[in-house]
């Protein structure tokens, strides 16, 4: 049984976040790639998010150090106070991976939230994501939560087939996702640069590794999108960890 990681004191003064005592009720496995955690709690009675939120959830590091790691919450039915996070699990080292791969139905939790600033954009005609598989969970509540006259395109840069998750919005046309598979595929990059946009004003959003990140919103600017039209936020670096707050370390721009 996973015990439950103190909140340490520098996390419970961030606005807009509450802590939450939470408990496990369920695992499964959307995909090879993929976990949904199902977690509940009284917590969560007075919980409201915004779509494209995030929780910080407490990890333990290596000795006693305590670390966290952001996930996106995927959805959450008040009726029933449950909450999904959908997270990646693969081979590798990490104390995010190794808590996921060994957490059981009735583990408790201590996290943080909601957390993040990215929303979608009221006033958007259209809206476009792009990342990878670290993106999956945000894409999908988002364009799930997109006025539906509001036509929603993602790009998403996958390993492989083990990372495609079932797709909730059917045959919309309003809703176009497209898989692709790195290494065989057009890079991301190159698949926005080559993207019909619809008409009017839109909003872009961006989620992934670091590199891919910058790159995309390289190409998005080069197309005449400007800052305000991008929202970018980097979950990871390739070669790096994440650092105590759980996502990577804030470089330059």
């Amino acid at each position: 049984m996973t015990t439950a990681i103190p909140i340490p004191d520098r996390f419970r003064s961030i606005q807009g976040a509450a802590p939450l005592a939470l408990e496990v009720a369920e695992i499964v496995d959307l995909a090879p790639g993929f976990r949904r955690l199902r977690l509940t709690g009284s917590d969560l009675r007075d919980f409201e998010f915004q779509a494209g939120q995030d929780l910080m959830v407490m990890v333990a590091a290596n000795g006693d150090r305590t670390t966290s790691r952001r996930y996106t919450i995927r959805g959450f039915d008040r009726t029933q106070l449950l909450l999904d996070l959908d997270m990646v699990v693969h081979h590798g080292e990490g104390p995010g991976l190794r808590w996921a791969q060994g957490l059981q139905p009735g583990d408790k939790l201590n996290a943080v939230g909601p957390r993040g600033k990215i929303y979608l954009d009221p006033d958007a005609d259209w809206h476009l994501f792009a990342g990878d598989e670290s993106a999956v969970a945000a894409t999908l509540i988002m364009m799930e939560a997109a006025a539906s006259s509001t036509p929603c395109l993602a790009l998403l840069e996958i390993e492989g087939p083990d990372y495609e998750v079932p797709v909730p919005f059917g045959e919309d046309p309003r809703r176009r996702l497209i898989w692709l598979q790195r290494g065989k595929d057009a890079s991301l990059a190159d698949s926005v640069a080559a993207l019909d946009l619809p008409p009017g004003t839109g909003h872009a959003y961006i989620n992934g590794e670091v590199g891919l990140v910058s790159a995309v919103r390289r190409v998005l600017e080069n197309r005449g999108l400007a800052p305000e039209q991008i929202s970018p936020k980097a979950y990871w670096g390739r070669g790096q960890g994440n650092e105590v707050n759980g996502e990577p370390e804030k470089r330059p721009t």
